[in-house]
């Protein structure tokens, strides 16, 4: 991987590439920003969230970087204040010869030159100091970058044994958790099987039985059909003899319409009359009436102006005539008018009475007829109720009776598959024992790889430590060649980063594909069992659909019937209300309704008959076909185990090749030393300005050789720990922030608590593991924590916890008050530092591991 190089803007690189600026340049340009460290990677957002080491870009870009131009800036206002002053004072000291005194007299003057040293001597100290101080800062810089590139060198030693470990650890795990599903999939299988034979051995003999049952069945309700066909002849007979009584019924009903319509056309005839006379009386009244007006108006006319008087009376008295007129003519009409109503309500009341009485007569009729009927009908489907009764309780007692006689021939059955299937697992425990034996080598070979690879990091640390020294000899008197050093260590330190990130990706890849082959052949057991249920699944389901589509014909073939019967009723008494001729088209009908469901029921049982049979056959295929499926999946099984040992000899040998091809591996005093977070910094000492660069020098040699003291004397002064100094702790990894309220309640409540051995429950969960879980935990998941994920001793001490946190009632409040404080600085981790690194180093820390344990065990994480 190239180093990338560091982006600046245009005015950085002139700060750090171009000369000091002068004092006219620097009063001419814009005020400049100082140059910062940035960061050469990617940033947060685009990397893993666990993605914690520092990135190699600081460690490129504080080699390029350059030091402030600030002592220069310094150095040129005292410059000018003090050409200032020096150009004043020489102007007061010539006082008023200046204006008389030429140049050559003003330079043979001694104290001219004085004057001149005066002024510029003094600048150019300054100008010297400024740049001794330039190089002083670029030095202290150069400084720091190699402290820096020395101390992460050696941090390649921590990350290899730590991923050694989780190998290692991931390895066993998976393997016992392999050995725990193959042994629970092979009792599955066991106990599937011999359930497969008693269930089918107890299905052939139920269907035999169930079809002679069927078939004797099928006779009684071709029994039923024919009394059936009896019923209905009687009941057309009944239906015909109606129809014969019902045209003398309705002959009836048409003379007395045809009196009706009779007695209706008389009164039409009437109303015709005496309209015609009322037409004639008014004509012969209006022609009168239009002779005499004009009569009177010829009078009138003529005799206008000497009778008016005469006209008036005359007027009056026609008028009075007129009213008496049209008055008798009213009383008439309304009194013919009375009389034709009386009449026509006379006869409409004898109608309706002549209706009334016919339509009550037949109506009772017909009740009768159509209780007669009832009856019948009902007689006869509680005769056919109780026989179907009588052959569903003869048929499920034979059903249970065969059904006990096949499940005694299932247990003897099962004998010999259980023999077959112990051998069969036999066989497998063994392949799988040499599989795990080869896994074992294979990971010792590599544990010593390992081992050999620290020894040759060891010597390379020492090399680079000495290298270290005489570089640091070297930066006072040779600043090029300084430079030049310090590109090949940059080169290094990228290369060395290359190998730990190819290191790491190895092992990530070696862990997902080991993970993916225990998944797979895990996956495969389930297959099997699944396979095996589905199968029993399927046999018993297919008796309970036979004896339920039996019992589904029979009430279906019920229910027609009563169906057909009320039918046949309601269409009878619609038919009877209407008219006569619709009653013998009905009794063809239903005759013929009858007869296509004497044709169903008979269509229906053949068809019974036959699903029996395909139903019987095709359990007899299943059954020969079981055992070649069983054989099948156990070949595959052992093929599948076959691929897994391989697969798992061929990571070793990739993992032997990594761990020789590595650059970098971790000493082997560090072994057993406590794992340090990534993201401690190294232990800062404040920097003198007079520091020299030897004592540098053997400082940072004291530093790396110090280190492991320095890591490992925590360890040693304590032999247990305790809630208090988990806390401690925690408080501790939070950049020196946890001394507020929160972490001293938690001491408190920690202090005040429990004695655990808190070091084994830490180590009952690694690093990668915890990681793993807090990971899942924060994307959703549930269920993550298992009792599996522990070892032997760590399951041993999760049941000892989970038995006193559930029978002590002060240590059950104990341990929800450390989560509880515990989840509290968490919270306030993530609120200080967003970026969550700060967080992540605390939840695989050795306090997040004790808290993962007592949260599960607590049943708080499940």
């Amino acid at each position: 991987m190239p180093p990338a190089s560091p982006e600046l803007p245009a005015d950085e690189e002139s700060l750090l590439d171009g000369p000091p600026p002068t004092d006219t340049e620097e009063a001419a340009a814009p005020r400049r920003r100082m140059a910062r460290r940035r960061a050469a990677g990617p940033s947060r957002n685009r990397i893993a969230a666990n993605d914690d080491g520092p990135s190699i870009g600081g460690l490129i870009f504080a080699l390029q970087q350059k030091p402030s131009n600030t002592p220069f800036k310094f150095a040129g206002i005292a410059s000018i204040i003090w050409a200032t002053l020096g150009v004043a004072f020489a102007l007061a000291s010539l006082g008023s010869d200046a204006p008389v005194m030429g140049w050559l007299d003003l330079v043979t003057r001694p104290t001219t030159f004085l004057t001149i040293a005066a002024i510029v001597v003094p600048i150019g100290l300054l100008w010297l100091m400024a740049l001794l101080a330039w190089r002083t800062e670029e030095l202290r810089l150069r400084s720091s970058t190699m402290t820096e590139v020395a101390i992460r060198l050696a941090e390649p030693d921590r990350l290899a044994e730590q991923n050694v470990a989780s190998l290692g650890q991931a390895v066993r795990r998976q393997v016992g958790f392999m050995n725990d599903a193959i042994t629970r999939a092979l009792g599955r299988a066991g106990e599937l099987e011999a359930m497969v034979h008693n269930e089918v051995a107890v299905l052939e003999r139920s269907y035999e039985d169930n079809e002679r049952k069927i078939r004797g069945l099928i006779s009684e309700l071709s029994g039923e059909r024919h009394a059936l066909v009896n019923t209905s002849d009687r009941v057309s007979e009944s239906l015909m003899r109606l129809g014969s009584e019902i045209p003398t019924l309705i002959e009836k009903l048409s003379d007395q319409q045809v009196k009706l319509g009779k007695v209706i056309e008389g009164a039409g005839e009437n109303l015709t009359m005496l309209e015609t006379s009322l037409a004639s009386s008014v004509g012969n009244l209006e022609s009168a009436v239009g002779g005499r007006t004009e009569q009177l108006q010829n009078v009138l006319e003529s005799y206008t102006t000497g009778l008016a008087g005469a006209l008036e009376s005359r007027a009056e008295q026609l008028q009075v005539t007129f009213d008496s007129q049209l008055q008798q003519l009213d009383t008439s009409l309304v009194n013919r008018t009375e009389n034709l109503q009386t009449v026509f309500e006379e006869y409409a009341r004898a109608l309706d009475a002549a209706l009334a009485n016919r339509a009550q007569a037949l109506d009772y009729q017909l009740v009768e007829r159509t209780r007669s009927l009832d009856e019948a009908f009902g007689e006869r489907l509680r005769l056919f109720d109780e026989s179907i009764m009588r052959s569903t309780s003869a048929i499920d007692s034979a059903v249970v009776d065969k059904t006990e006689a096949l499940t005694n021939a299932l247990d003897a059955h099962a004998v010999s598959f259980r023999e077959t299937i112990g051998r069969q697992a036999t066989d497998l425990d063994e392949a799988l024992m040499h599989g795990i034996n080869s896994v074992r080598r294979a990971s010792e070979n590599i544990t010593r790889q390992s081992i050999k690879a620290m020894e040759g990091l060891a010597s390379q640390s020492d090399l680079l430590k000495n290298i270290s020294e005489n570089l640091l000899n070297q930066i006072s008197g040779v600043t090029g060649r300084f430079e030049n050093q310090g590109v090949q260590i940059m080169k290094a330190a990228n290369a060395l980063e290359t190998a730990n990130f190819k290191i790491d990706k190895t092992l990530q890849n070696r862990h997902t594909e080991l993970s993916t082959t225990l998944d797979r052949l895990s996956g495969k057991a389930d297959e099997f069992t699944s396979f095996v249920g589905d199968y029993s699944t399927s046999i018993a389901g297919s008796l309970s659909d036979a004896d339920m589509r039996a019992r589904s014909e029979l009430e279906r073939m019920r229910a027609t019937a009563a169906a057909e019967s009320e039918r046949t009723l309601e269409d009878l008494r619609s038919r009877l209300t209407t008219v006569s001729s619709a009653v013998t088209s009905e009794l063809g009908s239903l005759t013929d309704r009858f007869t296509s469901t004497s044709e169903t029921m008979r269509q229906q049982a053949s068809r019974t008959s036959s699903e029996i049979a395909a139903e019987q056959n095709r359990l007899r295929s299943e059954m020969e076909r079981l055992p070649l499926t069983a054989q099948e999946s156990s070949e595959g099984m052992r093929r599948a185990l076959q691929d897994q040992i391989k697969a798992l000899d061929q990571l070793s040998q990739l993992a032997a090749r990594s761990a020789v091809q590595r650059d970098v591996t971790a000493p082997p005093q560090n072994l057993h030393a406590e794992t340090v977070p990534p993201t401690q910094p190294p232990p800062q000492r404040p920097q003198a300005p007079s520091r020299s660069l030897t004592s540098l020098s053997s400082t940072i040699a004291q530093e790396l050789g110090n280190r492991q003291r320095q890591r490992s004397a925590p360890a040693d002064s304590r032999e247990g720990w305790s809630l208090g100094d988990l806390l401690a702790r925690a408080s501790r990894d939070e950049d020196g922030h946890g001394h507020g309220p929160a972490s001293a309640g938690a001491s408190r409540h920690a202090q005040a608590g429990f004695n655990l051995d808190l070091e084994a429950i830490a180590r009952a969960l690694d690093p990668a593991t915890a990681a793993a879980i807090w990971s899942r935990i924060r994307s959703g998941q549930r269920g993550v924590m298992v009792r599996s994920i522990y070892g032997n001793e760590g399951r041993a001490v999760f049941d000892d916890v989970s038995h006193r946190c559930r029978n002590d009632g002060e240590l059950s409040r104990t341990v929800s008050r450390y989560l509880t404080d515990f989840e509290r600085i968490i919270a306030e981790s993530d609120g200080r530092d967003p970026s969550g690194r700060l967080s992540h180093g605390q939840l695989i820390s050795d306090t997040g591991r004790v808290y993962l344990f007592l949260a599960h065990a607590a049943g708080r994480l499940g």
